[in-house]
């Protein structure tokens, strides 16, 4: 593969909710039913080696007849155009297909593949490897199709993949994420940029990395984000408690709070207009019980 490859994910999807995630990072969620067409990038979550590839989807009897989801792993070289996207694996669903015992159909194939030449097998000299598509039964009953795609990458092991496993059923997780969540707001709403940028400061290195970007790009256009939206004088709006939803990365490393009232949108934000608000993405690790940002 290039060596500064430009991975994404392009997603359709119809008549399900779900959740994507990649090694246990949170890719893209999907609340309800309604479906459609969707590409993110994915180097923040990518290890070298070998990666998960997850559809988290509900269970069986909760699934509408019509469900279907691809999701197509691709790739380009970075600075290159969409027109140069190339294929690496792909995993896909389909309610047809799982009540005929078959949920995977129209998934890429397993095996060793050649990233050069658009993932021809190549047993000898692939330099990818794709692994049979695997349906498990979750214990909350919903169900989980994943898959392995092994590629050399030049990524260093991400900060996040070190980090404490969260427990769900934990009384106090929420009330510590959302004084997390609290204390930051107040340090934009106080002009105390700096310590908002030095919260971040690890994980903007790592997306700098990521997306080979200039050192410091991201950390500064996270201070610009929130200069400009200050300037402007958007009302904040004030971090709530009593309708908040606790959304846990399924590799239970990373987790985030969003509110219920605004359409599962992140707990800062500001409102725009009385139809829209801007908000900022702010999702949580905890290392030795220190929380650290994961944006």
């Amino acid at each position: 593969m290039h060596r500064t490859p430009i991975v994404f994910v392009k997603l359709a999807c119809g008549h399900v909710p779900l959740a994507v995630s990649v090694n246990g990072g949170l890719a893209y969620r999907q609340w309800d039913n309604s479906g459609g067409q969707y590409g993110f990038p994915i180097n923040h979550w990518l290890m070298s080696g070998k990666n998960e590839l997850r559809l988290t989807l509900p269970p069986r009897a909760e699934i509408a007849a019509a469900a279907e989801v691809l999701a197509q792993v691709q790739w380009r070289p970075n600075g290159t155009p969409p027109e140069q996207n190339r294929p690496l694996a792909s995993l896909a669903f389909t309610a047809l297909g799982l009540a005929a015992g078959t949920p995977c159909t129209g998934s890429s194939p397993a095996g060793s593949f050649d990233s050069e030449r658009d993932m021809k097998p190549d047993d000898d000299f692939g330099d990818v490897v794709v692994g049979e598509p695997v349906e498990e039964t979750q214990a909350d009953g919903g169900l989980m199709i994943k898959r392995a795609i092994t590629v050399k990458l030049p990524f260093p092991a991400w900060d996040f993949f070190s980090a404490d496993e969260l427990d769900p059923r934990s009384e106090t997780l929420k009330k510590e994420l959302v004084a997390q969540y609290q204390t930051i707001a107040a340090e934009i709403a106080a002009a105390k940029f700096d310590q908002v940028i030095d919260r971040c400061r690890k994980r903007s290195e790592e997306y700098d990395a990521a997306y080979f970007k200039s050192a410091g790009e991201t950390a500064a256009d996270l201070r610009d984000t929130i200069t400009k939206v200050v300037a402007q004088k958007r009302t904040p709006i004030p971090v709530k408690r009593w309708k908040d939803r606790l959304v846990l990365h399924p590799g239970r490393k990373l987790v985030e709070v969003r509110d219920v009232d605004e359409l599962n949108e992140n707990l800062i934000g500001w409102q725009v207009t009385p139809q829209t608000r801007l908000s900022l993405a702010m999702t949580f690790c905890r290392r030795d019980g220190v929380w650290l940002v994961a944006r």
